[in-house]
């Protein structure tokens, strides 16, 4: 069995996952999740002239407009800001998301 734990807020948030069987017996388990703030990843090395991918996700439990930004010039985006759906991951053209 897969679980999956995609919170909407940060901090620590529990569970009991119920497993059942009428002629057997019942178990039960506690799930334990914790969230924090996202973490930035990287180096992501691009070569001259090139176009990377990068995935962004909503972890939120609403849709969210995310603007992005660059520091330096030599950098660039065909969209200033894309609404993504919650817990949905966006890449590349915004008319996809």
């Amino acid at each position: 069995m897969n679980i999956k734990y995609e919170p909407g807020s940060l901090g620590d948030c529990a569970a009991i996952l119920v497993l059942t069987n009428p002629d057997v017996v019942e178990y039960s388990c506690l799930l334990y999740g914790h969230s924090s703030a996202p973490h930035p990843y990287g180096p992501i090395k691009i070569m001259t002239g090139k176009v990377v991918n990068v995935d962004v996700k909503n972890p939120l439990t609403e849709k969210t407009e995310f603007i992005f930004r660059f520091d330096n010039p030599s950098f660039s985006n065909r969209w200033e800001a894309s609404w993504i759906e919650r817990h949905r991951k966006a890449s590349g053209d915004p008319s996809e998301v």
